[in-house]
């Protein structure tokens, strides 16, 4: 290759309009040949879609083109550019078939998926080769004449850069593994995130671990789900996704720890109105997100009261019944938009206004033929109570 050649290739490269990085390192391009006047097309467009024009172009007229591993990568840029993300798709792992990689190329073409909440396994495979490709790329020669000085900075910045894509990276799963709802291939993904990185693994643990107790919990396993909650507590002690959890299962499912659960949850109230509003989230959708768990917290301090005011007792009195009442009122209003959630609160109110005496039989009709006709882990029992109820006032 001729010196003004090179000088040509670099000049390419380095100049791009649109935020272009040095892509396709590995290709070289002579010039006045047909790469050399797509690159030039490319990089001196103003707009995406004059990319998309000028490689397309170059993708029809030169199919079998050595190049085109890096016309697909562009392509894969510019069409995130333009949020085309079923096409960036296609033109990336068009480009990954032909055995092209490098950690720009895997970031565009994770975004896409990520945006299009595409969670297939050929989005978590280029979370599999990320690691190798970092550290390669991470790899830098010493120049010559280089001092010591210069040479531990070259370093000390490639290292910064290595752990920045590898933080994308992270980010990059967690993001995707909200979209994957079969709990069993939840489980599958995550191991094979803990195995390919381990550093991120341990220094987010708190993260890990709640991930894995969600999909334990998804599968029915709660004992599995309240380990792996109380390990995400040990790394991250407010973890609120953790605490709630713990506190539900401890107290609704196990029937146990009642005085850890009533932590857990008053725990939960206390912090959910500190906590920011996640990234992308709309308003009504972090409103959601804190009634809930609000409405758990709740929904757990109600039924303890009731476990508590009923122990022992035949009929518990009003006075003794109302802190119990008043939790699932509050819960009742939160869960409102969670029909499975807001079934068992209605149960346990209807059985707190029958527990007590004298009975509040009308006050437990309403809510139990609410919670009667919600589809729920507690609809027959709801069912079931209400035709007791409904035999003693008629």
């Amino acid at each position: 290759m001729r010196p003004s050649a090179i000088l040509a290739s670099i000049l390419l490269l380095s100049s791009a309009a649109l935020n272009a990085q040095q892509t396709c390192a590995n290709y070289s391009i002579v010039i006045n040949t047909p790469e050399d006047k797509l690159m030039l097309a490319v990089n001196g467009a103003n707009e995406p879609q004059e990319q998309v024009s000028a490689l397309e172009k170059f993708a029809q007229q030169y199919p079998n083109s050595k190049f085109m591993p890096c016309v697909d990568e562009y392509l894969t840029r510019a069409y995130v550019k333009l949020r085309q993300y079923t096409l960036a798709i296609t033109a990336g792992q068009k480009a990954v078939a032909a055995h092209y990689l490098d950690v720009i190329f895997l970031e565009d073409l994770l975004k896409a998926y990520i945006v299009s909440g595409q969670a297939n396994s050929q989005a978590f495979n280029l979370l599999e080769m990320a690691p190798a490709e970092i550290a390669r790329e991470a790899q830098v020669a010493r120049p010559a004449g280089t001092s010591d000085v210069a040479w531990q900075q070259m370093e000390k910045q490639a290292a910064s850069t290595a752990q920045n894509e590898a933080d994308f990276m992270q980010y990059a799963f967690f993001q995707l593994l909200a979209h994957v709802s079969d709990p069993n291939q939840r489980l599958a993904d995550l191991n094979q995130f803990a195995q390919a990185y381990p550093a991120e693994a341990r220094r987010n643990a708190g993260l890990l671990n709640n991930q894995y107790a969600q999909a334990y919990t998804m599968l029915g396993q709660t004992e599995k789900a309240d380990d792996y909650a109380e390990k995400t507590l040990a790394a991250d002690p407010n973890n609120v996704d953790a605490l709630s959890l713990l506190a539900f299962d401890y107290a609704i499912q196990r029937r146990t720890k009642f005085a850890q659960a009533v932590a857990d949850a008053n725990k939960v109230i206390e912090i959910v109105p500190t906590l920011p509003q996640p990234k992308g989230a709309t308003d009504a959708q972090f409103q959601a997100q804190q009634n809930n768990l609000l409405g758990v917290a709740h929904l757990v301090l109600g039924y303890v009261d009731l476990v508590r005011a009923s122990s022992g007792n035949r009929y518990a009195t009003h006075l003794q019944m109302a802190p119990a009442i008043h939790e699932l009122e509050s819960a009742r209003k939160l869960l409102a938009n969670n029909p499975r959630l807001e079934g068992g609160t209605l149960l346990y109110l209807g059985d707190a206004y029958e527990a007590e005496y004298p009975a509040e039989h009308h006050a437990a009709l309403d809510v139990l033929t609410q919670a009667a006709s919600l589809k729920s882990p507690w609809q027959s029992p709801a069912q079931q109570l209400l035709a007791k109820v409904r035999r003693v006032v008629h």
